[in-house]
């Protein structure tokens, strides 16, 4: 993350950990997005707010907070997850809310 934005913060809170570079544009968490049984046993989920919607099997919820902003919520739970895909949707939230 400090490569992307070497000013990120983190916050960590008791059920979130929330980064920013200015305004908040990803949080981790242990939310629960699917039924425990679709879940891996080890898994946490990476919250991000983009632009448009996400149109990917990897995310598994999305919604529309309010016009013009969508909510994504990707759950991860292997190393091969943090991939080059994840950081480029990463690079677009930071990007969307450092516009804001």
């Amino acid at each position: 993350m400090r490569s992307l934005c070497p000013a990120v913060q983190e916050k960590v809170c008791k059920t979130q950990i929330s980064l920013s570079c200015g305004r908040v544009f990803a949080c981790a968490s242990f939310l629960r997005v699917l039924p425990k049984a679709k879940l891996p046993p080890a898994s946490f989920v990476l919250t991000l707010g983009l632009s448009a919607p996400l149109l990917s099997p990897r995310v598994a919820a999305r919604t529309e907070a309010y016009p013009g902003r969508w909510t994504h919520h990707i759950v991860l739970s292997r190393r091969e997850d943090l991939d080059a895909e994840l950081f480029s949707w990463v690079c677009q939230a930071l990007d969307f809310a450092q516009k804001k």
